[in-house]
């Protein structure tokens, strides 16, 4: 499958997702966005999942993202982001849904320049989350 700057996934295919997206040579970053409800909530999430913790603002958001998302050395030129239930911070907050989403693929864009294949796979339930099986 090749696969889009970003996709919106069925919760319920995470697994299966993974799977498919390691099979085509993707190194994997995950986050849990469970109950989030504002900035500073997935800033903190984020931090967790990746290392990080002094994020003042979007900018140092979109910074420590880069760094945390980009590939290693020794996992080729392929990442993709698993963001779990995002849905519950487009319910909470969308604006800032629409601010971490702007930054993400804003990241994906740039990393293609330098011919890094970055994607971003949104999972949630819905109505705007497509079942894998779909997808292909």
């Amino acid at each position: 499958m090749s696969w889009p700057v970003y996709q919106l996934v069925a919760q319920g295919d995470v697994d299966a997702l993974r799977a498919e997206l390691t099979a085509d040579g993707y190194a994997l970053r995950n986050l849990d966005g469970a109950g989030l409800g504002d900035a500073a909530g997935l800033w903190a999430r984020a931090g967790e999942a990746f290392g990080f913790s002094d994020v003042a603002g979007w900018d140092s958001f979109s910074d420590r993202m880069w760094n945390a998302v980009m590939p290693n050395d020794d996992e080729g030129d392929k990442v993709a982001l698993v963001w779990e239930h995002a849905d519950a911070l487009v319910q909470a907050s969308l604006g800032t849904f629409l601010e971490a989403f702007d930054v993400l693929v804003t990241m994906v864009r740039s990393a293609y320049e330098q011919e890094t294949d970055v994607t971003v796979c949104f999972l949630g339930d819905g109505p705007g989350f497509a079942r894998l099986a779909d997808l292909a």
